[in-house]
Order: structure tokens, then C-alpha cells, then sequence
């Protein structure tokens, strides 16, 4: 590769010394992984807050410029779920805002309505989008588009088991989908089946019954290990599934009785791991979300994991999504905590208000196992949800997903030290 092909690579311009980028770089990639791994988790010593502030200006100049991937990690994916509301007038989001560098693939659900007793689609339209134009858009951009159907009201989960029990509607179904996969020219699909369709108190009489489906997943809902070991034969569905997008990035089971909640680290890689035992690391896309569950507060003053938060209270919506999230922090008013516990990672509260979340540095963090393990790539629901413009958080445009891009596909030169940042 030439000085001017790695110059259009990376987020810096070029200097005039190939060997004294490279040794720059090298230090400014150890600075800003000793910076990241210890800003939430340690007190700064005055001594070396000047340094500090030195590689997060360093970083934040690289994530101003356009993202580049590296061509060593061209066969990574990333994979953008969009809904079609999320096109509507009154959407902040539209077409216009998507970065398409950001995405290997996008992810379209929520167009088309299924009759679970025929089996019949209906295309679910807006007056100023639909597939067609949706879809001719994305793959003019290089941009491979998969159709999923389910888990967003196009198609629920008992709806789903109905025609699932008939061999003729199960394959009226597939015929109905290879229809609209081949009219669109799309690029695959994902059936969006949250199964079993059942409270996490009851699930257990479906292990006891050792139910297993006939159907092919790509999209597995649950991070309880006990669910897909005994609910599902992973090892017939290898054969017929191109690529498994892996729920890891909210702790399911007796915690969700509480409150909706971004896991850990750790409980992250236990439930990865889980997987891994049994399907290819290889067709393994990890995801991480920019949509949150907010919960209210017993009482303001018990706002720690387990003291008092109920999830059958309806949360502030304001909080629901990083985007807005950000706007709340930066008023300056309530608390964000850190590393909590081995179950809890981040959260904010303020008053009954209280919100568990996915910063940059948390994403970073998880999105280290794609490279680490050598999967197939990550995707990241509703990146409307993400500060897409840039506005709210002031981290620049898509923090997460650029960050997400940056440890999966790129050359590691750009990572955001922390977003959201409260105000001193």
C-alpha cells in the first residue's frame, strides 16, 4: 500500500514520515487504551490530567473525520436495524442522516403486516417512504439489505407458533418471503421470532414438555442459557442459518422482573460464551442497542440494583433512547453511575427517574470480543436511537455506532473516551 492509500485509511491526515506516523499512532493507540480502560473506573491524579485531556482531544480530532474501514477487516459486518417508523414526518431520523460507511448491512423491519391464519403480507407504506425507494437507496450505496419479520409488531410471537404448526402455512410462508425477497432485491432475511412466546416464570413448563421448533432462526431473543440449550436444536439450525444475530446486551431472568438492564461486562461474555459452545464464532454478530428501558423508583433514595425498582411502573419515555438520554445528562441534574456490580454496568437516575445504558466506553468494551474471538461482526438496534446527528451529546455523529465500527471494522485510531459526559 502506498503513503497516500494509508492516508486515505485512517482519520489524520498524513505526515511526510511514514515511520514517524506509525510510531504515533502506536502511542497514541496505548494512551487511549490506558485512558479508556481506567476514566470510569478510577480518580485521575492531577499530575497526569494534563496527558488526560491530551489523547481525549487526540481522539475526538480522529472522530471528526469521515470513518475509513481498515482493509484487514473488510469480511467484518455490521449490521444497522431500521424501523419503518422511524421514517415517518414526525421522526427526527430520515434517510438523509444514515452514514452508509456505518453499515455492511441494514436491517429493515415493521413493512410488512402478516396474517398469521392466512399468512398473507401486506405491505405497511408511508406517503413519503416505502421499501422500493428504501431499498434502491441502500444498495445504490454498496449496502447489503436484509427484511426481517417479527418482534416489531409486524408478526407476535403466538402468531408466529400458529401457522408454524402447519406444514402448508409454514410453507406459504417461505414462498410469501422469497416473493418479496426477490421483487426487492433484497439481500436475505431474518425471521424475527421471539421464541417461546412466554413470561419468564412460566417458560419452564416448556422445558419440561422438551419443546423444540422446526424453523430456522437467525435471531435468537433470549440470554438465559437454559432457554436456547433445551427450546432450541442449534445444532440442526447451523445447517441452514447464514449468520446469528446474538441478544446479549440485556440480562434476562429474575433481574427483568425489576427493571430492563444493560449487562456488564461480565454477564455480557458469560451469555456470548454460552453461545459460542454451540454455533460458528465465524456467522456470530454481536449486538449492542441504543434503546433503553427506563424504570421508576420506589423511592429516590433506594436507586441501587434491587432496593426498590419496579419495571411495571412506566418509565420517563424521554429516556428511552441514547439520544434523548444525552440531553438530560447534559442539563447537568442527576446521577450516572459505573460498574456497579458484576450485573449492573451503567445507569443514571434522578429523583424517581432511572435508566440503565450503553455508553461508548461500555460499547468499546464488548464490541473488544468481536476482533478477540474472531466473529463475523456486530449490528446495533434502532440507530435512530443514537445521536445520529451529533446534536444531543456532542460526541459527534453515531458515537455508538461509529464506535462500534471503529473496534470492528476500523483502524482503532478513533474512539470517544466517554459519551455521555455530565457536566462538571
Amino acid at each position: 500500500m502506498s503513503t497516500n492509500e494509508e492516508a486515505e485509511d485512517s482519520c489524520e491526515p498524513m505526515s511526510s514520515k511514514l515511520s514517524l506516523l506509525r510510531k504515533s499512532v502506536a502511542t497514541l493507540g496505548k494512551l487511549v487504551e490506558t485512558f479508556i480502560c481506567n476514566f470510569e473506573t478510577t480518580q485521575v491524579a492531577t499530575s497526569t490530567e494534563k496527558s488526560t485531556k491530551q489523547v481525549a482531544s487526540s481522539a475526538a480530532d480522529a472522530c471528526s473525520s469521515d470513518f475509513e474501514p481498515a482493509l484487514d477487516k473488510s469480511n467484518k459486518l455490521v449490521v444497522c436495524n431500521i424501523r419503518l417508523e422511524d421514517f415517518r414526518q414526525s421522526s427526527p431520523f430520515s434517510l438523509n442522516n444514515l452514514d452508509f460507511k456505518l453499515c455492511t448491512h441494514v436491517l429493515l423491519s415493521g413493512f410488512f403486516k402478516v396474517n398469521s391464519e392466512t399468512v398473507e403480507f401486506t405491505e405497511n407504506k408511508l406517503d413519503t417512504m416505502n421499501l422500493s425507494t428504501i431499498a434502491g437507496t441502500l444498495k445504490s450505496s454498496n449496502v447489503k439489505v436484509w427484511l426481517s419479520i417479527g418482534a416489531d409488531g409486524t408478526l407476535e410471537p403466538e402468531e408466529y407458533s400458529n401457522f408454524t404448526k402447519s406444514e402448508k402455512l409454514r410453507s406459504k410462508f417461505v414462498e410469501n418471503v422469497m416473493a418479496i425477497v426477490n421483487n426487492f432485491a433484497l439481500d436475505g432475511f431474518s425471521p424475527r421470532w421471539r421464541y417461546p412466546a412466554c413470561p419468564y416464570e412460566n417458560c419452564f413448563k416448556f422445558r419440561k414438555a422438551n419443546l423444540r421448533p422446526k424453523a430456522l432462526s437467525l435471531v435468537v431473543y433470549t440470554t438465559k442459557s437454559f432457554m436456547y440449550k433445551t427450546m432450541f436444536d442449534l445444532a440442526s439450525l447451523k445447517k441452514f442459518t447464514d449468520y446469528w444475530l446474538i441478544v446479549c446486551y440485556n440480562v434476562e431472568g429474575n433481574w427483568a422482573k425489576q427493571a430492563s438492564i444493560a449487562t456488564s461486562v461480565e454477564f455480557f461474555e458469560r451469555c456470548l460464551n454460552g453461545y459460542l459452545a454451540q454455533i460458528p464464532k465465524e456467522n456470530t454478530i454481536l449486538g449492542v442497542t441504543a434503546f433503553n428501558n427506563p424504570a421508576k423508583l420506589v423511592n429516590a433514595k433506594a436507586n441501587k440494583l434491587g432496593s426498590g425498582i419496579k419495571k411495571d411502573v412506566a418509565g420517563n419515555p424521554s429516556l428511552s433512547t441514547f439520544r434523548n438520554l444525552c440531553t438530560e445528562i447534559s442539563k447537568g441534574a442527576g446521577q450516572m453511575v459505573y460498574n456497579e456490580s458484576n450485573v449492573l454496568n451503567t445507569y443514571w437516575t434522578q429523583g424517581l427517574d432511572w435508566v440503565s445504558f450503553e455508553s461508548t466506553s461500555t460499547v468499546r468494551r464488548k464490541m473488544a470480543a468481536v476482533t478477540k474471538l474472531n466473529l463475523g461482526g456486530a449490528f446495533l438496534e434502532h440507530i435512530p436511537d443514537d445521536d445520529f446527528d451529533g446534536v444531543s451529546c456532542k460526541c459527534g455523529k453515531y458515537p455508538i455506532l461509529r464506535t462500534i465500527n471503529e473496534a470492528v471494522r476500523g483502524q482503532g485510531l478513533c474512539f470517544i473516551p466517554s459519551c455521555p459526559t455530565p457536566k462538571p
